[in-house]
């Protein structure tokens, strides 16, 4: 699978290496996340090392969930941006996922970095069908869906 390297004018999204452990790990703790993307919530660093090394794997096979870390320009990972595929629809579909620290919340990274991303990554991937799955009352993620025309 070609690797990723988008740039904007705020962030730049790239493929995630083991040494980001900790930050997923740390970025992964605060309240917002463990309501919404209870499942991507790393107690541990280990946790986060086990979930970066399956991301990376499937990354080179092209397969499964396609994660990329979300840096801001010239800084640190502030979040990432992935696509997940959904067994319901035997592989014709897709989901995206996002997430942002929430310190960095509420400046449109979000909408940012799934516009730069799904372009790339839906080629890539040959994506018939891409979804956007939100909570009802997660009301910030139903923007970005919107925004992004999801």
């Amino acid at each position: 699978m070609e690797r990723i390297s988008i740039e904007t004018e705020r962030l730049r999204i790239g493929e995630w290496m083991p040494e980001l452990a900790g930050t997923l790990c740390r970025l992964s703790q605060n309240e917002g996340n463990r309501l919404f993307l209870p499942d991507e919530v790393f107690e541990t660093v280990d946790a986060a090392q086990t979930a970066i090394a399956e991301w990376m794997a499937n990354r080179r096979a092209g397969t499964g969930m396609q994660s990329c870390p979300v840096f801001q320009k010239g800084g640190s990972c502030i979040g990432h941006v992935a696509l997940c595929p959904l067994e319901d629809w035997g592989g014709e579909a897709w989901e995206i996922e996002y997430h942002v620290a929430e310190k960095f919340r509420g400046h449109n990274y979000a909408t940012e970095a799934v516009r730069a991303f799904l372009p790339t990554i839906t080629a890539q991937l040959s994506v018939k069908q891409l979804r956007g799955i939100c909570p009802e009352d997660n009301h910030a993620s139903r923007r970005v869906l919107e925004q992004c025309g999801i």
